[in-house]
């Protein structure tokens, strides 16, 4: 089966590939589309590994020959959507953001750009929504198995047709092994590098080394190739961001891939293969490279202008995918394949070579310039200051979990009197932006003071937010009966809890500005460690009063003065671009009608407040900064002296948390003056 010739149903299925993960990312329903990704993978090991196959057993294969090819298939249409990237960036990316995009863009040119992303973020984190060149972790991926990949079939080149198959199925089961228990124990790496991911291009290399003749069954092959386009229809519509993933979940998407590949190819006139065949699937499907490059970057830039993504900003969004992707098959992809430009392999080298020169040359100058920050007036410095992220977390749960001494990887401050420890603050990431200022007003008052803080991780034992970047449930839970064993044995004089507590009860809010901005319930589901429960406002609420209750009784056993300091009231800016932006264009005085009020708060924090309520008869104290926030006719106050409150939705800035500073004073001098058991 090496012998692999054009066939249309390919390119009809690579169309159905690619709108699934397009869909998914502009929020169009496919909640499980990123499986797209698996299924070009499949497809990739099966049309590569019989090219190599067929002129290996020819004796006409060449190393220079097989690179020069996926140089021409590859790089120059990524090349133009990355300096695009760049160049678009520039002109919309605060200083902090396009440092970031600098040091992305080096990382695809060194084709590294998995590792770096698996570094940095997680495929589902929500500051992966203003990653541009976050999609090229596929093609990292892709590149790494094919730089290897001509080795292992050189090297298997003497052996039988039998023998490289079951050397290749050997290899194929041992990276899915990996992969079932990375999923389990390592969720991030085992998403974005290559061991993990190999198998599934593998799983296609199989079909092209089958050593077995064809099934010519029309009724087997029918059946075969309507069971993989079931199967991964079903995958993009049943997995979404809480699926652990890759892993045994992989099985479904690539098992499909293969199926119907096999089957389709056994006949050419199957249901399936004729549908797949017809010209709009197999249009898209010659355009679906271009695609995929342009689809990401349209929409995180899109989002990033807007400050928000409603349905307007995603027509607009796949409107400039369109026309970009055809420019780019049509004046890009074409001519460079077909040799009308960069004719010889020398012309094609030297142009490579000086694109990426200029690349990685743009790049390196946002990265070592901080992101040129002199693009923008002088009298925006501060505003441009408070756009970028403050805080840092203590403690990582997900691909960095350990269990190592909690105490070892706290952050403390203040003196070590022999009162012991006088302040733990536990929380996500509000946490992190206030514990600078906790921990200088807590030196101020002469106490000592400890955080454990991680990005999206509520902060109270027994429950678990389902979420790729933040660790399995097996491992947020265990975390959380760590911190309560440090607790007890550490027993601080107060716990200070701290968190965007409606995210945890009624989920993110997409805000359009609207008077009456539509909330998700449904974005994320919290666990209990019985098992999943339903995504539901109810479910929450229960999870969250029955384990606060918990952290309470805890507390007042153990002589622990338990604070919690309610939610930092939410804004109607999404985006710290969009503010900045917003204010160079002189729309300023439009913020004004972009913002919540405290009605909109009290709302969106009713299921929070009703189990803070139910918890009256506990010795807790309550922190409420909205006074601060709020301005006299009860909006959210965005600005203040020309500096910004927010980066973003609800995160403040160091000059928002200086204005929450003589609140949280009052409540550390409380502190210092706490009863002990």
């Amino acid at each position: 089966m090496s012998d692999v010739k054009y066939r249309p149903e390919i390119d009809g299925l690579r169309a159905i590939a690619v709108l699934a993960v397009v869909f998914f990312h502009a929020g169009l329903g496919l909640r499980g589309g990123y499986v797209g990704v698996d299924v070009f993978f499949v497809i990739s090991g099966y049309l590569i590994t019989g090219i190599i196959q067929n002129n290996l057993d020819n004796d006409r294969f060449s190393l220079f020959t097989f690179w020069e090819r996926r140089i021409r298939r590859i790089f120059p249409a990524l090349a133009i959507s990355v300096l695009a990237t760049l160049l678009v960036g520039y002109l919309l990316l605060l200083p902090q953001e396009l440092e970031a995009l600098g040091n992305s863009s080096i990382a695809q040119a060194l084709f590294v750009a998995n590792i770096y992303f698996w570094t940095e973020t997680g495929y589902f984190a929500g500051p992966a929504e203003q990653k541009p060149l976050l999609h090229t972790w596929s093609l990292a991926v892709e590149e790494q198995f094919y730089f290897i990949y001509p080795f292992f079939l050189q090297f298997l080149k003497l052996q039988s047709a039998v023998s490289r198959f079951y050397i290749v199925a050997v290899t194929t089961f041992a990276s899915f092994g990996l992969s079932v228990y990375g999923s389990y124990f390592f969720p991030s790496a085992t998403f974005f590098l290559l061991p993990t991911r190999a198998w599934e291009l593998s799983a296609g290399a199989m079909i092209a080394l089958s050593p077995w003749a064809l099934s010519r069954r029309r009724y087997f092959n029918e059946a075969l190739s309507i069971i993989g386009i079931i199967m991964i229809v079903a995958a993009t519509l049943w997995f979404d961001e809480r699926t652990r993933f890759p892993g045994v979940a992989a099985l479904l998407p690539v098992l499909g891939t293969v199926a119907l590949l096999y089957g389709t190819a056994g006949t050419r006139d199957t249901t399936i293969g004729k549908l797949l065949s017809v010209r709009p699937f197999v249009f898209v499907g010659l355009l679906s490279y271009s695609i995929y490059l342009w689809h990401w970057p349209a929409i995180v830039f899109v989002r990033i202008g807007f400050g928000y993504f409603g349905p307007k900003q995603v027509v607009l969004a796949l409107a400039i995918t369109s026309v970009c992707s055809l420019l780019s098959w049509w004046l890009v992809e074409g001519t460079t394949r077909k040799k009308t430009v960069l004719r010889t392999r020398k012309s094609l080298i030297a142009g490579s070579m000086i694109v990426l020169v200029l690349m990685i040359g743009t790049s390196a100058t946002f990265v070592l310039t901080g992101g040129l920050p002199n693009r923008f007036p002088s009298n925006l410095a501060a505003l441009i200051e408070d756009s970028e992220w403050i805080g840092a977390e203590r403690l990582i749960f997900g691909k960095d979990f350990s269990l190592k001494d909690l105490k070892e990887m706290g952050v403390s401050t203040g003196p070590n009197n022999a009162r012991g420890l006088d302040l733990f603050v536990w929380g996500d990431s509000h946490a992190a932006i206030l514990f600078d200022a906790l921990s200088e007003l807590a030196e101020k008052h002469e106490l000592s003071a400890v955080a454990c803080v991680s990005a999206g991780q509520i902060p109270i034992p027994g429950v678990a937010l389902v979420e790729e970047d933040g660790g399995t449930v097996e491992e947020q839970l265990r975390a959380r009966e760590m911190i309560f064993d440090y607790l007890e044995r550490e027993k601080p004089k107060n716990l200070l809890l701290v968190a965007r507590w409606s995210l945890y009860v009624e989920g993110f809010s997409e805000v359009e500005f609207a008077s009456n901005p539509s909330l998700l319930t449904d974005t994320h589901l919290l666990t209990s460690a019985q098992g999943d429960l339903e995504a539901s406002k109810e479910s929450n609420m229960l999870l969250i009063e029955k384990n606060l209750r918990r952290t309470a009784d805890f507390c007042e056993a153990n002589g622990i003065r338990l604070w919690i300091l309610k939610q930092v009231p939410e804004t109607g800016e999404n985006s710290p671009a969009s503010s900045l932006v917003s204010h160079v264009r002189g729309l300023h005085a439009a913020l004004a009608n972009r913002v919540k009020d405290k009605s909109q708060h009290a709302k969106r924090q009713a299921g929070i407040e009703s189990i803070f309520d139910s918890l009256s008869s506990k010795n807790i104290r309550f922190v409420d900064l909205q006074s601060v926030l709020f301005d006299r006719d009860g909006k959210t106050i965005n600005y203040k002296d020309g500096r910004a409150i927010y980066r973003d939705n609800d995160h403040l800035t160091k000059w928002g948390v200086e204005q929450t500073m003589p609140l949280l004073d009052v409540m550390i001098s409380e502190m210092e003056t706490s009863p002990t058991k």
